[in-house]
């Protein structure tokens, strides 16, 4: 028990929306002039979240880490993040906007289902997560949303939970025509639906799957097939799609977390730290000791 204790600890941070003045655990709204306030303008450590987030700032300069990448905040920006992403806001000055959280209960409550969220096409689990910069139409249809979940959201409205759900989808749906980020071929319903079960298969399992044929076992389909149908929509090959998921939650480890290479290599599926290191090398290009000090 000491043992996984201490693991844990060396872990990095996750922070869960129970306990967090959320509705039932499951949604939650917050201004970040007041958390600047409560913090006194701190900035907290990288830390990772088991929930959606949705972080609309209105007026703000500073940075904000994603993983491995860092944008700068500026003023009518929004940002998507998908559970499990590390992150770090630094605000200097006090800044004006919302910070909205939800799990998915919150989603499974209100019909919304994993297929919508995937379609929009906002919260990645890895990979360039820039924030949208909507044109001034578009921010102030945005802000009246926002706007009108925050009052929902303090108010005690009889069907609160209901409400929330369908300004939530709203707000995504409008988010999403203007989003950029390079989009996958749906054209084929049938290989769109097989693509979002085995991105779901893999989110739950990569740390104890390696292989193509292991996914494609659970979705009784032979290897060939899903390599087939995954390529022609998604423009790569399974096999990549679960490395570079096993390589960002590596990246992610090292950096953020002090768990020594050994419990990262186990936490991962890899019997030996040997083989950890040589698949790290392979497709990062320097051992993991070399990115952990580099970074």
């Amino acid at each position: 028990m000491s043992k996984n204790k201490k693991q844990d600890s060396k872990a990095i941070k996750q922070y869960s929306l129970k306990g967090e003045g959320s509705t039932d655990g499951y949604f939650k709204m917050d201004r970040m002039e007041d958390i600047f306030d409560r913090t006194q303008g701190k900035t907290n450590d990288p830390h990772r979240h088991n929930f959606y987030t949705i972080v609309w700032v209105k007026q703000g300069t500073g940075k904000h880490l994603i993983d491995f990448n860092t944008y700068e905040i500026r003023d009518n920006q929004v940002f998507f993040l998908s559970p499990g992403k590390i992150h770090q806001v630094h605000t200097p000055t006090r800044p004006l906007g919302c910070v909205i959280s939800f799990s998915k209960d919150f989603l499974m409550v209100n019909d919304i289902s994993e297929d919508f969220m995937i379609d929009v096409h906002l919260f990645r689990q890895y990979g360039e997560t820039p924030p949208l910069e909507p044109s001034i139409t578009m921010s102030q249809k945005l802000g009246r949303i926002v706007d009108d979940m925050y009052e929902v959201f303090r108010g005690d409205l009889v069907h609160k939970e209901a409400a929330l759900g369908a300004l939530m989808k709203l707000f995504l749906i409008h988010s999403n025509t203007i989003c950029n980020l390079p989009q996958e071929d749906n054209t084929g319903l049938n290989g769109a639906h097989l693509v979002r079960k085995f991105k779901k298969l893999v989110e739950a399992d990569y740390k104890t799957k390696h292989k193509v044929s292991e996914y494609a076992s659970s979705l009784f389909i032979t290897p060939k097939y899903l390599n087939e149908v995954f390529k022609n929509l998604a423009g790569h090959a399974p096999k990549d799609y679960i490395l570079e998921r096993i390589s960002t939650e590596a990246k992610r480890q090292l950096l953020f977390s002090t768990r020594t290479i050994k419990e990262i290599a186990f936490d991962l599926g890899f019997k030996e730290q040997f083989h950890f290191s040589a698949f790290f090398k392979k497709h990062i290009g320097v051992s993991p000791k070399e990115f952990r000090n580099s970074m």
